[in-house]
């Protein structure tokens, strides 16, 4: 692999594959592609005599230069609106008024087969334009004034939530687009951004809260903290059992174990707001780890997760290694991997270091090793989605339920096997060249053709929804929140008695207090609405939260689902009657389901 600083490009500079151009850029792609086959010698590479392939995917990353947004250098360096640079330059941030200028290229990671390869001059230019939209308002905004993102970010200011989870996300990968990141990155390759600013993920958490958290709550080993150190090709779990005391806890750092922290959204409220706000853009559950790391120390041995992983370096430094997935079986995984030696991994395909201020992202399968440099300690969290929520486990669900209806509905499928279909199908039987067994495969292919027809696709979303519903955090309410909810409107103690009332009328105008809030889902028994305000911060310490719903409800939640954001007048609910009306609302504003306008 090259070396790191090879792999780095300005601030806006978004990595192309040449494969993926459209038809309207087939002819300017041709050119490209014939110049790159020139250099690199064609789609594969010939290093040391032998042939490599390419690798699934290719490594994307993004130098923030800190003099990205200057008029006065794009003015001096040519860049002008609209233009397309094939040559990234930056000033050197420390160079006063010298006009040093370095040329950053982008490497096609995809020709280098290896981290060693580090003497490959072959890269590719990416492509610049200054008018593309890469930032917008609150992101954008906090990077040309250098404020921490997380001081200036306020979701009282965002009417919808789906706005407030996609600035987040924006933020998480900025300057990358969000839909060009689920399109071209989510699921397929990793993504590192070098921002050179060490308080850009300011805000999130520290290690003084860890000693915090660990002083004023009752932490426990193995539930809540994990103290781990990886030597000599072997990981070591140090817990003992009961309570994680602070003191505890740093002799172990003392001695070079790492400190992981399980549920850090349990105990800090900036976790808390990040995840239960990105688990609405994402429709999964959103869950966090922290890693504290000693100088000099691994915690943890090469494996691969089942979850989309962005990793946001809060403190220090860490070295990352990422390798390709050993196989197809490992791309995408269900469940995460045991240990593995370094000798059952390959080369690694990203080799670099995460300063404060860093993030890198890589999806599920991708093995991974990291371990701290020598002068510092580390601290990083890691963000995840998308655990367990795969076309494969909606199908898990669903075909059961598809055969049990076919069953019960359809005589075909009741009708019985041939009587003598054990002496041709079988393991024993399988290289027979039998009329039979091509006849019992056609009446295999037949049923499974009309199972089709009984798939209840809408009943299975509902399932995943409620499973969802239960897997949420509860959001995290804003003071506008709760001030107009059940949390702090309505009867109070004053002095010697109870004032005040908070009554629901027909006139009265309500919304959801966010838009994952709720959801409607089919049951044996009827409907049911299963929200998220009253679960609990530690996973799954509650059942799943649900109401009963009447079937002549449904229209009613129908309407507050599908007007959200905006304020719906409780006597323009579709059910029968003025005090229907006001029951099914206050029903829903004592679970802090719906808030007030007023």
């Amino acid at each position: 692999m090259a070396q790191n600083t090879a792999t780095r490009v300005s601030a806006f500079a978004i990595y192309q594959r040449y494969k993926e151009e459209k038809e309207k850029d087939e002819k300017r792609q041709a050119v490209k592609t014939k110049n790159v086959n020139a250099s690199v010698g064609g789609k594969e590479n010939i290093v040391n005599g032998v042939s490599k392939a390419r690798p699934r995917f290719k490594n994307f990353s993004i130098r923030l230069d800190d003099l990205a947004y200057s008029p006065t250098l794009k003015h001096k360096i040519g860049i002008k609106r609209r233009r397309l640079l094939h040559q990234n330059i930056s000033c050197s941030p420390g160079d006063e008024g010298q006009k040093r200028k370095k040329i950053h290229q982008d490497v096609d990671k995809s020709s280098l087969p290896t981290a060693q390869n580090n003497n490959n001059n072959n890269v590719l230019s990416a492509s610049y334009r200054e008018d593309e939209t890469v930032g917008p308002n609150l992101v954008e905004q906090c990077w040309k004034s250098r404020t921490p993102f997380l001081e200036a970010f306020d979701l009282d200011q965002y009417e919808d939530s789906r706005e407030a989870a996609k600035m987040l996300l924006k933020w998480i990968i900025y300057p990358v687009e969000c839909d060009k990141f689920l399109k071209e990155l989510w699921e397929r390759k990793p993504l590192l951004l070098k921002r050179h600013r060490s308080y850009y993920n300011s805000g999130l958490f520290s290690s003084a809260e860890l000693d915090r958290i660990l002083r004023e709550n009752c932490l426990e080993f193995s539930v809540n903290i994990d103290v781990t150190r990886y030597h000599n090709d072997k990981r070591e779990t140090y817990n003992p059992e009961g309570r994680a005391h602070a003191s505890v806890v740093w002799d172990y750092y003392q001695k070079g174990c790492s400190v992981r922290l399980l549920n850090p959204q349990t105990y800090s409220d900036a976790m808390w707001r990040l995840n239960s706000t990105l688990q609405e853009y994402f429709g999964s559950c959103v869950g966090a780890n922290v890693y504290l790391t000693p100088p000099g120390s691994q915690g943890f041995a090469p494996h691969y997760d089942d979850i989309e992983a962005f990793v946001l370096q809060l403190e220090g430094k860490k070295k990352w290694k990422l390798y390709f997935p050993r196989n197809e079986k490992e791309i995408l995984p269900r469940f995460s991997s045991g240990n593995f030696k370094q000798e059952e991994i390959s080369d690694p395909i990203l080799d670099i270091t995460l300063e404060a201020g860093d993030m890198l992202y890589f999806p599920r399968g991708t093995i991974h090793q990291a371990y701290s440099l020598p002068d510092t300690h580390s601290l990083h969290v890691t963000v995840s989605a998308a655990q367990r929520n795969s076309w494969g486990d909606l199908l898990e669900k669903l075909v059961p339920m598809a055969l049990s209806l076919a069953v019960e509905q359809d005589k075909e499928f009741r009708a019985s096997l041939p009587p003598d279909y054990m002496s041709y199908m079988g393991v024993v039987h399988s290289t027979d060249d039998e009329n039979e067994r091509s006849v019992f495969g056609k009446k295999l292919a037949h049923l499974m053709s009309k199972l089709l027809g009984y798939i209840p696709v809408d009943e299975v979303a509902d399932q995943m929804a409620a499973k969802f519903m239960h897997d949420c955090l509860p959001p995290c309410l804003t003071k506008k929140e709760k001030m107009h909810g059940v949390w702090s409107s309505g009867a109070q103690w004053k002095q010697s008695g109870v004032a005040g009332s908070k009554e629901i009328e027909l006139s009265t105008q309500i919304k959801l207090v966010r838009h994952g809030i709720a959801r409607v889902a089919t049951e044996p028994e009827g409907y049911s609405v299963y929200y998220t305000t009253e679960n609990s911060r530690i996973y799954h310490e509650k059942d799943a939260q649900c109401l009963d719903l009447d079937e002549e409800a449904i229209p009613a939640m129908d309407h507050l689902l599908s007007s959200y954001p905006d304020y719906v007048t409780v006597c323009d609910l579709p059910l029968e009657g003025g005090k229907a009306k006001v029951e099914f609302a206050t029903v829903l504003y004592s679970k802090g389901i719906v808030i007030t306008r007023n």
